[in-house]
């Protein structure tokens, strides 16, 4: 069942990916039928409702059970973390950003929440944190808006030194 539930979920973020939402949700469906304590599950059914539904109070219900689970993946803190992060709720989403930073796991995973983490770090004021994280990743951030952020995490008057 797990093994199944892991497959779904898999076809489920492959249908995301392509903005095809309705199969998404229906393989997610079957993902939680197969098995309900599977994690990425929650991840798909929140990543659904905040794009195709703009659901974000149903959204959260579903990050927070499924960060809540044995297994809780980087990606699924990372993103419940983003979410956070976008709704303005820092100091929620840094324990959350912590949690995904430190999951074994996907190394792109792992990744994002790191460079999430330094960003609310940093936002937070929280220099002594931020400024060590940012300098240990920025060379992993791919470019873009990404490497932007770290690279003016490290840059900043408050990381001299």
């Amino acid at each position: 069942r797990k093994a199944g539930a892991q497959e779904a979920v898999s076809r489920g973020f492959q249908s995301f990916a392509k903005r095809d939402y309705g199969p998404a949700m229906r393989r997610f469906n079957q993902a939680w039928v197969l098995d309900p304590d599977y994690p990425e599950t929650y991840r798909g059914f929140a990543l659904v409702l905040i794009e195709r539904d703009r659901k974000p109070a149903e959204a959260e219900a579903m990050f927070k059970k499924g960060a809540g689970l044995p297994g809780a993946s980087a990606g699924l803190l990372a993103d419940y973390g983003r979410f956070l992060v976008l709704t303005k709720r820092l100091k929620e989403a840094i324990p959350v950003l912590e949690r995904g930073a430190a999951v074994e796991g996907e190394p792109v995973d792992q990744l994002k929440a790191q460079r999430l983490l330094a960003d609310a770090y940093y936002d937070e004021k929280q220099f002594d944190k931020a400024c060590p994280l940012a300098k240990k990743i920025i060379d992993k951030v791919e470019e873009g808006r990404a490497r932007e952020s770290m690279q003016f995490i490290v840059t900043s008057p408050r990381c001299e030194g």
